[in-house]
């Protein structure tokens, strides 16, 4: 039963538990503790793809080097009055959380220049999305997040399927053509791209240099508030 909930929830709840071909399909559950079992496992699936639909409005803005994307979301926080998530800094907060378990962990990660488990950074984004729908705010945006199609599903798995994206793309070019970081970057970006290119009405490429950027992406945005409401 427990590798038919990690299947449904890999197959975004697309799939239900009798689907699951495996030993523990549910038409072979016969005993009374069995059948007890399924069903806490039941409502347990419901609450979670029950807080999945709820669809938190929240635009996903990401670029590639040298987009400038952090300081086009410290102008969107200034001129809109939108929440701003720059992931980089709130997993920095959780690294010197003492109270936060992965503490540790997230420090050393940052340390030695190494990317935090994506579980992990997904958790602390829904927390603090959260946290800012509380204070009333509709809709977030979450800034350096995700930098790549594996991080982008985890964030679908754990916590919604469909987010919207918006891209800053820079032509700008590094001094060494064999930067590898450089090079990484480019790759997990235009990947990215393509796979987000699938979901229509889900995302938005802003080229650069411009100097109507910051009023192209207000414009991406009042686009995606549009679409969700049209969703709904």
């Amino acid at each position: 039963m427990i590798q038919a909930h990690d299947y449904e929830q890999q197959t975004f709840g697309e799939k239900d538990l009798d689907e699951f071909q495996g030993p523990y399909n549910t038409a072979k559950v016969l005993s009374a503790a069995g059948k007890e079992d399924l069903r806490l496992l039941t409502l347990e699936r419901q609450a979670h793809f029950a807080n999945r639909r709820e669809k938190l409005p929240l635009v996903f803005l990401v670029g590639t080097p040298g987009s400038g994307e952090k300081l086009q979301a410290e102008a969107l926080a200034k001129d809109s009055g939108l929440t701003i998530i720059d992931v980089e800094d709130v997993v920095r907060k959780k690294s010197i959380d003492k109270s936060y378990f992965y503490q540790s962990f997230l420090a050393e990660c940052i340390a030695n220049s190494a990317r935090p488990l994506t579980t992990l950074v997904v958790g602390i984004i829904e927390e603090n999305i959260k946290e800012a729908a509380k204070g009333g705010q509709n809709w977030v945006v979450v800034v350096g997040f995700p930098d790549s199609i594996q991080q982008l599903n985890g964030f679908q798995r754990q916590v919604q399927k469909n987010t919207y994206t918006i891209l800053l793309k820079s032509q700008q070019q590094p001094s060494d053509l064999l930067d590898k970081k450089y090079a990484a970057a480019i790759r997990d970006t235009t990947e990215l791209e393509k796979y987000l290119n699938a979901t229509e009405g889900y995302l938005k490429v802003v080229h650069r240099p411009s100097d109507k950027i910051s009023s192209k992406i207000k414009e991406a945005i009042v686009g995606f508030k549009r679409h969700r409401d049209q969703s709904d």
